[in-house]
């Protein structure tokens, strides 16, 4: 009989473990004892050997297992977590994979209860303020610090806010939920999105790709259901109402369900305004967030968009459009733009009003961080964020509008650091006004100055992000794969999003050369214009003759 039952024994669908059969991992970890079980697999309490500690063991569904791609999303994912060493993170060790051999993710293991779990104890179902405020400060500072380090969570809810014995809020589940659910809802045919759908952004449920304000919003869903008792859409159709439906004040739902609850008058505004359907108009960080609820011993300055004050593209929030490739400072490499070649003459430059004095050392004062990485699953949305801080330190005549994005990079993939965002201005003398970074600061706000060309160009066409489907790695993989390539000593490529005269967004790619060894003049050796809604090639002037 128990040769029966150990031979039937699976640690993702049985209990109860036989001596002979606890052992996983080629011996390293001892299986203890089952403490949770869902849809997204059986968690086990281990003893780990090499670690001489007690770790918890995620066992992955079948579906992962037998499915190649949700395998490396998972590696990806696992790399990407396994960094991040927080005291309110749960700390993740290792994806384990063996031949005849369960697949599973071994990680800190946290003796306690999770905040959905104590809330639904309380006998009115709702968590105090007091109780919650502490939490809420190490729930900010562990965002900060993983947004910090790149990592977007994607299935932020009360199930994976846990408190360990020592009342420690501790977060789990980075990034590796939203690979198994994916996989699992693909496989089923389902929505593939990630997250719980009641705590996720208008754009996860569009499937954008991952940015921080989804972590900002679902932090904001997650909060007022702890306040609450529920969610801010929890019956109906909850796709159309994350979309489309503000969500109720924090006192109405407490009302309609009956319910008292004590809550500061400083919560419900910041709870609301990270459930706001536009990116642009939450809290831009976990930092922000903590800031706005007072919850920060230093001061923290903070300006906020006022309503009445034009409103930012919502699409400019999206990541295929945010990562965009920032320079190399190698080289002073010309910027290029639609209808102006600014590297022949060094024009005239105008300062706007904003970059008076005043203005200026409140610039430099906010040092405002922007984030720019190559080649990055998500970022601190760094295109957003430029457009965001550029209007602010603008002043009012200026519509706002982007005209393009101008980055460059070296071609031995170094990390980017200078790139700029170009608005429309009507009163300009080019009709554009330029805001510069450098690395993670905003350095100026200057207009370019009249060009003979200038006089002649087209006036400036605002980008339609709802048409890019082309991110710039996809430009740059395109351009990778045209044969003249290899024969080109590509030493900077830069980068320019534009809109055409049929107002489609468009990668330009200027490839850049060293004429000689023993000198660093720049020379520009051809060029490819692509569509960024399918990828076609517009235009390719690379010539391998162009370099001698």
């Amino acid at each position: 009989m128990s040769q029966a039952v150990d031979s039937d024994f699976n640690p993702e669908t049985t209990k109860i473990i036989p001596v002979s059969l606890r052992k996983v991992g080629g011996g390293r970890f001892t299986l203890r004892r089952e403490v949770g079980r869902g849809g997204m697999g059986v968690v086990w309490l281990a003893f780990d050997e090499l670690l001489r500690d007690e770790v918890a063991l995620k066992m992955l569904p079948k579906e992962i297992r037998l499915d190649p791609v949700a395998l490396d999303d998972l590696r990806r994912e696992t790399l990407r977590s396994r960094k991040l060493s927080h005291p309110n993170i749960v700390r993740i060790h290792d994806l384990f994979e063996a031949p005849n051999d369960d697949a599973f993710i071994s990680m800190e293991f946290v003796d306690g209860r999770n905040l959905s779990a104590l809330r639904m104890e309380k006998p009115n179902r709702v968590l105090s303020w007091a109780f919650l405020e502490p939490m809420v400060r190490q729930l900010c500072d562990a965002l900060h610090y993983a947004h910090g380090e790149r990592v977007v969570h994607r299935d932020l809810k009360p199930a994976n806010l846990m408190l360990d014995q020592k009342q420690r809020l501790k977060l789990a589940d980075f990034g590796i939920a939203r690979v198994i659910s994916d996989t699992i809802g693909r496989i089923s045919a389902q929505r593939n999105t990630s997250g719980t759908l009641v705590y996720m952004s208008p754009q996860q449920l569009d499937g954008a790709a991952p940015q921080v304000t989804d972590d900002i919003y679902s932090m904001g869903a997650t909060i007022y259901e702890l306040l609450t008792s529920k969610p801010p859409f929890f019956t109906g159709d909850i796709s159309h109402q994350v979309r489309n439906i503000a969500a109720k004040s924090l006192s109405l739902r407490l009302s309609d369900f009956e319910v008292t609850n004590e809550i500061p008058p400083q919560v419900t505004p910041v709870i609301l305004a990270c459930l706001e359907k536009d990116p642009s108009r939450r809290p831009q960080s976990a930092r922000e967030v903590a800031a706005r609820l007072g919850l920060l011993d230093e001061k923290v300055e903070i300006v906020s968009t006022p309503a009445d004050r034009f409103r930012l593209p919502y699409a400019l929030g999206r990541v295929d459009f945010v990562r965009v490739i920032a320079a190399s400072a190698l080289l002073a490499v010309p910027l290029l733009s639609a209808g102006w070649y600014f590297g022949i003459y060094e024009p005239d430059q105008r300062r706007v009003e904003t970059e008076q004095a005043a203005v200026a050392a409140q610039v430099a004062r906010a040092r405002v961080k922007i984030r720019a990485t190559q080649s990055a699953e998500f970022m601190v949305p760094t295109a957003f964020l430029a457009l965001k801080e550029g209007d602010r330190f603008l002043n009012n005549r200026s519509r706002g509008k982007v005209v393009r994005i101008v980055s460059t990079r070296s071609a031995d993939g170094t990390a980017p650091t200078n790139w700029s965002v170009f608005y429309f201005d009507p009163l300009a003398r080019q009709k554009l006004v330029e805001v510069q970074f450098r690395g993670r600061e905003m350095m100026k706000v200057h207009e370019p100055g009249a060009s003979f060309g200038g006089l002649f160009a087209p006036l400036p066409r605002p980008l339609d992000n709802s048409k890019l489907a082309i991110n710039s790695d996809e430009a740059i993989r395109i351009l990778m794969r045209q044969p003249e390539i290899d024969k080109l000593p590509v030493r900077i490529t830069e980068m320019e999003l534009l809109s055409n005269d049929r107002d489609e967004p468009t990668w330009r790619i200027v490839l850049w050369s060293v004429k000689r060894r023993d000198t660093n003049l720049s020379v520009r050796i051809g060029e490819l214009v692509l569509s960024g809604s399918d990828g076609r090639i517009i235009t390719n002037t690379l010539k391998p003759s162009r370099v001698d």
